[in-house]
């Protein structure tokens, strides 16, 4: 198990859990986030900035050397906002993110978090880990001209 608390263990624990998201994606029919390059980039910028600010919550879990569960997220507060996961699927029946989820779990108490908030979305492990839904509203703000205003 390993939790980024440098920068220099940035590069390979985010390359981890990028190639763990879009594998599973992949391996779902679906097309991995890290996959679009402005995202990707977008949120590589992010990550180094929240290391620098010890705002980054980024754990993988390892067997034999081969990462099988990632975990990025951002602190705020006494709050964790769990943004994106990854597993191997060959591993998946062992559930190898409880076992991560259990270890960032016990990390962040003794940090001082209170909240795991695991944002929108309905799958499973937020199901298996939340005492309770809190319903969103999506928003959209168009500029006012012509052809956003007619969207």
């Amino acid at each position: 198990m390993e939790v980024v608390e440098n920068t220099g263990q940035l590069s390979r624990c985010w390359d981890e859990l990028r190639d763990l998201n879009n594998r599973r994606r992949a391996e779902l029919g679906q097309q991995g986030c890290f996959v679009d390059p402005r995202f990707d980039a977008f949120h590589t910028e992010l990550v180094r900035e929240y290391a620098r600010r010890e705002m980054l919550v980024l754990g993988v879990l390892r067997v034999a050397g081969r990462a099988v569960a990632g975990c990025y997220g951002i602190r705020l507060g006494e709050t964790v906002y769990e943004y994106q996961r990854g597993s191997d699927l060959e591993w998946i029946k062992l559930r190898p993110g409880h076992a991560l989820q259990f270890f960032l779990f016990e990390r962040m108490i003794l940090r001082g978090v209170r909240t795991w908030d695991y944002l929108r979305g309905d799958y499973r492990h937020k199901r298996d880990w939340s005492n309770g839904a809190r319903h969103s509203i999506d928003f959209v703000i168009s500029a006012p001209r012509r052809v956003p205003l007619a969207r």
